[in-house]
């Protein structure tokens, strides 16, 4: 399953790019370990942010 939702580091860049391009999303970083990716987002709503990642 985790390899269906990794990253290549390679694109991390274009990852963020594409949701700091979103209205609702001001900041994003991935962290992304052998056995977990996480991605943390600082947005202006909440609640909108959840509905553009969705």
């Amino acid at each position: 399953m985790r390899e269906k939702l990794a990253i290549p580091e390679a694109q991390w860049p274009q990852v963020i790019q594409q949701l700091c391009a979103l209205n609702h999303i001001e900041e994003a970083a991935v962290l992304s370990t052998c056995n977990r990716i996480e991605i943390y987002l600082v947005a202006l709503s909440q609640h909108r942010a959840v509905r553009e990642v969705t």
